[in-house]
């Protein structure tokens, strides 16, 4: 069930169903729905290996919110009438961007409960797709929402122990598993759209709220300026990677010495 890069349609596997996925993250979920029942190919953006696997794909996944919009673009200009797009932001609650405004928060991945819901959706796009594998899809999916299940209950019993609820992020790629786990993005300091808080508010808030760093996803001179005047130690937090357990549990390793 080795991820692969993407290749030439004449390259599917006899017998098997192409499925392209967007990101390395999702690919994993994907890909333990899939077993050795479908060929997972990996999209890690936009160019001819994009275009390649949607001439040959049955089943697209993308995150969709303006994440990686343009997978979506690529799957339209092929025409390809019957594939079956499955776009993750489109199957669970999303989350505002903390500026306001229509923008959503792309990372809905970060929050296993949600996971759980792309797991399901993929099993049953799979499924329609490939009947003759239906009831083993399905039944990966099963077996992986309990993992996942199990996963979440674990983060939760090590996040409710927590004493500092509150945190500073450069972005809002942690806005998911901040709700989900009771958390509050107190203030964004490189939001997507409009302009960053005034750094006076965001020192206040970082005093008010006793909180100790500030976390982003990749470091740049003006966090580390603003994160050593507000005396918060500069974490850096990777929301994305495989295996999906390891990103999220990544994630608590970063955030708990500052949290708990």
């Amino acid at each position: 069930m080795a991820l692969v890069a993407a290749c030439s349609k004449s390259d599917v596997p006899p017998g098997k169903a192409r499925v392209a996925v967007v990101g390395k993250t999702l690919a994993n979920l994907v890909t333990r729905v899939a077993g050795d029942d479908a060929d997972v190919r990996v999209v890690e953006g936009p160019g001819p290996d994009a275009e390649s696997l949607a001439d040959g794909a049955r089943v697209a996944v993308m995150v969709g919110l303006g994440y990686d919009d343009w997978f979506e673009d690529v799957v339209r200009k092929k025409g390809v009438a019957k594939l079956r797009l499955v776009k993750a932001g489109a199957r669970v609650p999303t989350v505002p961007e903390i500026t306001g405004g229509d923008a959503q928060v792309p990372t809905v991945w970060l929050d296993p409960e949600r996971a759980r819901l792309v797991v399901k959706a993929v099993a049953e796009e799979l499924s329609r797709s490939d009947a003759a594998h239906a009831t083993a899809y399905r039944d990966r999916a099963t077996a992986l929402d309990k993992e996942l299940d199990a996963l979440d209950k674990e983060i939760e019993a090590r996040t409710a122990k927590w004493t500092q609820r509150s945190m500073v992020s450069a972005t809002s790629s942690l806005a998911y598993f901040a709700e989900r786990y009771h958390l509050d993005v107190a203030v964004v300091t490189q939001p997507k759209e409009g302009p960053p808080p005034p750094k006076d508010r965001v020192l206040s808030l970082a005093r008010d709220k006793h909180v100790r760093a500030l976390y982003t996803e990749k470091q740049g001179v003006g966090d580390a300026a603003l994160a050593a005047e507000a005396k918060l130690s500069w974490v850096t937090v990777t929301p994305v990677g495989a295996p999906y357990e390891s990103v999220l549990r990544g994630i608590v390793e970063a955030l708990e010495p500052y949290q708990r």
